[in-house]
């Protein structure tokens, strides 16, 4: 890609730099010249967990028994993008009848807009059931260090298990990861992850 002119660098060498403390020079092959000094100035916490947060303006959408197909759920994201709705989370559970139930997380302020647009979708994709659960919060875990140490999503999940916690759905990224629980849990969840991670 260099030789071409990209301007970049293999993420890998980056990781393995930040992993082991390594500096990297990028330096031009046809001029003499100081080039650029890649380094960790200041070192990522050995904590892979900095912040924990909860949020209690989501709510949790359920359709079931939409039929399973691509189309439905292309029409069913494209009307809600259309109302400048903004979803964070989905999950899809496939039944056996060829039906699919679709969950996802979108702010409570859009509750009375929502029932609109899923009622209108229902006249061109019919759906057995319609739930809106607002009595949920997300919680989210950030680190920049989860990027690079393995099992952090394992620890998470199992800091909830083991106090009974259901996850609804969840999301992540590189340094995030974010899931939707029962709001009466709110408290315990936030006291049993942060122990989990001495936050």
């Amino acid at each position: 890609m260099a030789s071409l002119g990209a301007g970049v660098m293999h993420t890998r060498a980056i990781e393995l730099g930040s992993k082991y403390g390594i500096e990297i020079r990028v330096a031009s092959s046809m001029e003499e010249i100081p080039g650029t000094s890649i380094k960790n100035e200041t070192p990522v916490s050995e904590h892979p967990v900095t912040g924990l947060a909860v949020e209690e303006g989501e709510m949790s959408v359920s359709l079931y028994k939409v039929k399973s197909s691509m189309r439905a759920v292309s029409d069913l994201f494209s009307s809600v993008a259309a109302s400048s709705i903004n979803i964070d989370m989905i999950a899809q559970t496939p039944e056996r009848d060829g039906t699919v139930n679709i969950s996802f997380s979108a702010p409570k302020d859009d509750l009375h807009e929502l029932k609109d647009v899923l009622g209108e979708y229902k006249k061109i994709h019919p759906y057995e059931n319609l739930n809106f659960d607002k009595d949920v919060v997300k919680l989210s875990i950030v680190g920049a260090g989860m990027k690079n140490q393995p099992g952090v999503a394992l620890r998470f999940f199992n800091a909830l298990h083991r106090n009974g916690i259901p996850v609804l759905m969840t999301t992540t990224s590189d340094i995030r990861i974010s899931s939707i629980i029962g709001k009466d849990h709110a408290d315990e969840a936030v006291n049993c992850v942060a122990k989990e991670f001495s936050l």
